[in-house]
């Protein structure tokens, strides 16, 4: 069986800090903790292709991302990625942001499954710059999951949305993630959604990377 993810990570900082990562698993989705500073972050951005280390090699279900003669542009990879910033463009709605994709549908439907799922209906045709943190959050998961990714990396993508949304929010999305085959990767200090969502389980510390289960 093909791995879902064949990694190896090589970075050294001028800080000093230095990534050392390899990560090879046929799990489809791949949760991962660690302390702040570990390097869980970086590894998501390389793994995106927007920070290129010094050494990479990246096949996720066989594609390569990363070879010691290649580097595949953030487009041509098809990432989702979800970041804890929830960038969105506050210029626009949020029905204009969903759609800021070249993947993406042209026009949103209320009644798209992926709105529907993520609740953010009613927050369509709202300016991004009134959003609280938890609908921004949602609005940026709906975006990239609408872009029908290659592969989806999410990097604590529920931290600013309220308990009761969060939980059935996961549920759907462990089901849309299942139904669709993509492969994930999720970085959380939340073992809830850890659980609810990963196959697999690993920790990073002090940039190097160890199996849990």
């Amino acid at each position: 069986m093909t791995a879902t993810f064949n990694v190896q990570i090589r970075h050294q900082f001028s800080s000093g800090f230095a990534l050392d990562v390899q990560l090879c698993t046929t799990a489809q989705r791949v949760g991962i903790v660690g302390p702040s500073g570990s390097g869980k972050t970086t590894l998501l951005h390389a793994m995106a292709g927007i920070f290129r280390p010094d050494l990479a090699q990246i096949h996720v279900s066989g594609r390569p991302f990363a070879t010691k003669d290649e580097w595949a542009s953030p487009r041509a990879r098809r990432v989702g990625l979800v970041t804890q910033d929830a960038l969105l463009y506050p210029h626009l709605s949020v029905s204009e942001n969903l759609v800021f994709s070249v993947h993406s549908p042209t026009t949103i439907d209320t009644e798209d499954p992926i709105v529907e799922m993520l609740e953010i209906a009613p927050l369509l045709k709202r300016r991004v710059r009134n959003l609280s943190g938890g609908e921004r959050q949602r609005v940026v998961l709906g975006r990239a999951l609408l872009a029908q990714p290659k592969l989806l990396l999410l990097d604590e993508p529920f931290c600013a949305v309220d308990q009761a949304r969060r939980m059935r929010i996961i549920r759907e999305l462990d089901a849309h993630l299942k139904s669709t085959a993509t492969p994930a990767v999720l970085v959380s200090h939340d073992e809830v959604v850890i659980e609810a969502i990963c196959s697999q389980k690993l920790t990073i510390e002090q940039g190097t990377m160890s199996h849990n289960e």
